[in-house]
């Protein structure tokens, strides 16, 4: 089975790399009671409201103060708490705390984000201006989130900020920020560019040419500025952190894989870098390295089923299947099936009578999976090459639990195609047990759409099944298909376009393939199924509608 590494861990991108400006959650209770009116008494109120989530009455409250004492602590403070008091106190509140404290960066950026939330571009730029050059090195990522989206409002917030040389890092890279959302990626490219050229070693610029090249689809150009920003800033986290994320996106694990000793040594948790190496080290063949950082997460309880797992599966490459059945039989968490199903299917060919062992034991641990189970059994004995075997298990679990609706879907998946009556039965049992199961609908109509019988039960059966799950991809491929054989083929094009958009599957580019074959399109339709060749040569239903409308595997 093939180790699919699940990078959640590498979520973020490189607009994380700069700081914010931003205000905690409060959560939310009764209305404060005001205390004895004076100084201590509003501040007093204030904290209370903070502390119940009630940043309009604390800021009230701190306003009164600021204003009667004309202190800066208080004036500050106000200020603060004013971004999250609405736009309007947010924004008297900055300009207060600007008056008050003209040098502070802090107050202009206050400003220029009261100004943009109003909506007010021309002074949010005279405040970014002033944020700048009291703190040139201070990124102003705020601004992004407040244009996001907003087209209009950054356009007037590029022609405030206007094109000039000495405008510096900062407020080129908020006004790349404005022409990306009033113009596009491309154009703010062109920008970031330009300064990442004048800047080589600044992180900010080199962030945002790594950001916009991934989103203009220019890969390589990311990265490269990526490994540029990390000659330069070394023991950045984020930075780290995105290019192995790039790096992993592309498949690239073995550049990938050596970036994760750093992160490993930045990271205050380290965990969940150890996973990821361990997972690419298992891509890579290096057993050695999956293992040893396996060991060093496995006494942590939050990793210690994702170590048993990666535990087990180097002793299965290595052969060593004692091992790996200690390794996998301790699994308890959402991987329980998963660590089951990986053992026996490495096991049934050295130790076949050993399977059925190992699944009771499984059962006897967590009997709520039952069913599961046994269907994992039933195809590991039917992969090996022995479906008959497989059926036989599945008939005695399905003889003792009659009505589980799971084991008689999972029968009639498994049976031969030909078994038209088997088929029915099984689903038929399960339809009247469960009347909305989705893909007992779907099963059943799309076997008889294959076998071209009972069409116009098939169109319904599908339909309902629609109805319930109307993005499944499997069921528009079996609406197309049944309407194919119904002789609507504009209509099944319609369907097969639309679940191949959803899921690039060569099943439905055979069907969609076929469908345009018999309107008489046959350059799209060998171009559909060239491209369901890229997905999977190897697909049985591919292969098959290739031989009979072509004579041949080159579309």
């Amino acid at each position: 089975m093939k180790w699919i590494p699940l990078f959640v861990l590498l979520s973020s991108g490189c607009a994380s790399l700069t700081g914010d400006i931003a205000a905690p959650p409060h959560p939310q209770a009764a209305p404060v009671t005001p205390m004895a009116p004076g100084t201590l008494g509003d501040l007093l109120s204030a904290e209370i409201a903070l502390n119940q989530g009630q940043p309009a009455v604390a800021f009230d409250f701190l306003h009164r103060q600021a204003q009667a004492t004309g202190d800066r602590a208080l004036i500050r403070r106000a200020a603060r708490v004013g971004t999250q008091a609405g736009p309007a106190n947010a924004l008297r509140s900055a300009i207060a705390f600007a008056d008050a404290e003209p040098e502070s960066f802090e107050a202009q950026a206050l400003v220029a984000r009261a100004y943009l939330t109003d909506g007010n571009a021309a002074r949010a730029a005279g405040a970014l201006h002033a944020a700048a050059l009291l703190r040139a090195d201070q990124p102003l990522g705020f601004v992004r989130d407040l244009i996001n989206d907003k087209p209009a409002l950054a356009q007037q917030l590029t022609d405030a900020l206007g094109d000039d040389d000495g405008n510096g890092l900062a407020i080129e890279i908020v006004r790349a920020h404005a022409i990306e959302q009033a113009t596009g990626p491309r154009a703010a490219l062109t920008v970031i560019k330009a300064l990442a050229t004048r800047h080589p070693k600044d992180l900010g610029a080199l962030s945002e040419l790594a950001r916009l090249s991934q989103q203009t689809g220019d890969i390589e150009a990311a990265i490269s500025a990526l490994r540029q920003a990390r000659r330069y800033h070394p023991d950045n986290l984020g930075l780290t952190q995105t290019l192995a994320q790039l790096l992993v996106g592309e498949t690239d694990y073995a550049s990938a894989i050596g970036l994760f000793d750093d992160l490993i040594a930045l990271a205050d948790d380290p965990a969940p870098y150890r996973l990821s190496q361990a997972m690419l080290a298992m891509e890579l063949e290096q057993l050695d390295l999956a293992e040893q950082r396996a060991q060093e997460i496995i006494d942590q309880v939050d990793y210690r089923d994702d170590a048993l797992l990666l535990l087990g599966t180097v002793a299965i490459r290595q052969g060593r299947l004692g091992d790996a059945r200690g390794h996998l039989s301790q699994v308890r968490g959402d991987s329980f099936l998963s660590a089951r199903f990986r053992f026996a299917e490495a096991a049934i060919a050295q130790t076949p009578q050993a399977i059925a062992a190992w699944f009771d034991e499984a059962r006897a641990v967590r009997p709520d999976l039952a069913a599961a189970l046994t269907l994992s059994r039933a195809q590991i004995i039917a992969d090996s090459g022995d479906k008959a075997a497989a059926l036989q298990v599945l008939d005695g679990a399905i003889e003792r639990s009659p009505d589980d609706t799971e084991l008689l879907y999972g029968r009639a998946m498994m049976r031969d195609g030909d078994d038209l009556a088997g088929i029915e039965a099984d689903l038929n049992k399960t339809l009247a047990l469960d009347p909305d199961d989705a893909s007992a609908l779907n099963a059943l109509g799309y076997t008889y759409a294959d076998a071209n019988l009972k069409l116009e039960q098939a169109l319904s059966l599908i339909g309902r099944a629609l109805a319930i799950r109307p993005d499944d991809p499997a069921i528009l491929d079996s609406m197309g298909w049944v309407e194919y054989r119904l002789g609507n083929l504009a209509t099944a094009a319609q369907w097969l376009e639309r679940a191949l958009a959803l899921l690039k599957d060569a099943e439905i580019g055979a069907h969609l393939g076929e469908v345009q074959f018999a309107m008489g399109l046959q350059d799209q339709a060998r171009a559909t199924w060239r491209d369901a060749q890229t997905h999977d040569a190897d697909n049985p239903v591919l292969i098959e509608t290739l031989d009979r409308l072509i004579g041949s595997q080159s579309p």
